[in-house]
């Protein structure tokens, strides 16, 4: 088998692995954590239909601007918790998790 040949073969299966990839099913949060909230599945349900957007947020600023819009939404629909301690915790161990 000359050069040429074999890096067309390589090629090939190269392309096969990537496609086999892109067609996996993603995990999703309800998927990876069985017990999680119905209302946080329903939640990424709705954002999931944003893929498309989330691509868009490749910057420091860009995402620190999502991040601020989540805690704002949870401060104004709920904001007993958002001044609470455990509000407080949750934004310490999700900075912690991603760290």
């Amino acid at each position: 088998m000359n050069k040429l040949a074999l890096k067309e073969i390589i090629k090939e299966e190269i392309f096969n692995i990537l496609k086999e990839e892109n067609n996996e099913v993603k995990p999703t949060i309800a998927s990876v954590k069985p017990n999680i909230a119905s209302h946080i599945s329903t939640i990424e349900k709705d954002l999931n239909d944003q893929g498309n957007n989330f691509k868009q947020i490749s910057t420091k600023d860009k995402m620190v601007q999502i991040l601020d819009l989540i805690v704002n939404k949870v401060k104004e629909h709920n904001p007993k918790f958002a001044q609470s301690a455990t509000f407080k915790q949750a934004i310490r161990a999700f900075a912690k998790k991603h760290k």
